[in-house]
């Protein structure tokens, strides 16, 4: 930019799961249904960091890394004590994940005959590609597993927050903001062209334009925040999560 039943993870990622102030509370519920649907909201929001670091630090297969990636969530998050032990006053969901991560890679020798495939029943079912992680993040070999983690999660965070953001503009029929928004913050074309570059591609003026990029970057703020509520404590930490991601 310019200035018992299974879960599926994976996919195209479409209807990212809503947020809700109550997500780790009911990860805590007694209801096994209520527990396996909050779950499934929580994968969706991180399986992808945690398969990039398995993927790429530990240099696991695809396969060895979608099991490594099933069996942090099912032992650290359904059957253990991960979300009895987050406090979201001290930090977000994120920064706590990461550490119960680097402990579970640093206590998986222990459980090298647990979970493997064609074993146990699985909680969790992976549909995850067979795809480059350089595709998730292009640096991924020079990173060490915290910042790839970091990496990962601001990627999907951020693709999650504008595929959100396209599919809300086109409805209101508003693809052409979108597009320039894509031509002007995004890059995609060589070269940033001027707003009177786009005001005669589009039809517009030069005025229209520059209101029309500050809305859409309003509302992709907005779709940004949308997608982080619900997995820290209050606005001030909410804040933090968007200085991170936005690197301000």
């Amino acid at each position: 930019m310019n200035n018992a039943a299974g879960t599926d993870i994976g996919g195209d990622g479409r209807g990212f799961p809503a947020t809700s102030p109550t997500l780790m509370e009911e990860l805590a519920s007694a209801d096994p249904e209520v527990r396996r649907r909050r779950l499934q909201d929580l994968i969706a929001r991180y399986w992808k960091p945690v398969y990039c670091v398995m993927r790429s630090s530990w240099a696991k297969s695809n396969e060895d890394a979608k099991d490594l990636t099933q069996e942090f969530f099912t032992r650290s998050v359904l059957e253990g004590t991960l979300i009895r032990s987050f406090d979201p006053s001290r930090g977000s969901f994120r920064t706590f994940l990461k550490g119960a991560l680097q402990h579970f890679m640093m206590n998986q020798a222990r459980h090298q005959a647990t979970l493997k495939r064609g074993g146990e029943v699985k909680v969790l079912r992976l549909d995850v590609p067979d795809e480059d992680v350089s595709s998730l993040v292009a640096d991924h070999a020079s990173l060490p597993p915290d910042r790839l983690f970091d990496a990962a999660w601001k990627a999907d965070v951020l693709s999650r927050a504008l595929r959100n953001l396209e599919e809300k503009l086109k409805a209101e029929g508003k693809h052409d903001s979108f597009r320039i928004f894509q031509r002007y913050d995004l890059g995609e074309s060589p070269g940033t062209p001027s707003y009177e570059d786009l005001a005669a591609e589009f039809g517009m003026s030069a005025h229209m334009v520059k209101h029309s990029l500050g809305a859409v970057r309003a509302g992709y703020r907005a779709a940004v925040t949308e997608i982080l509520r619900g997995t820290v404590e209050n606005a001030e930490l909410l804040e933090q999560e968007i200085r991170d991601l936005f690197g301000a």
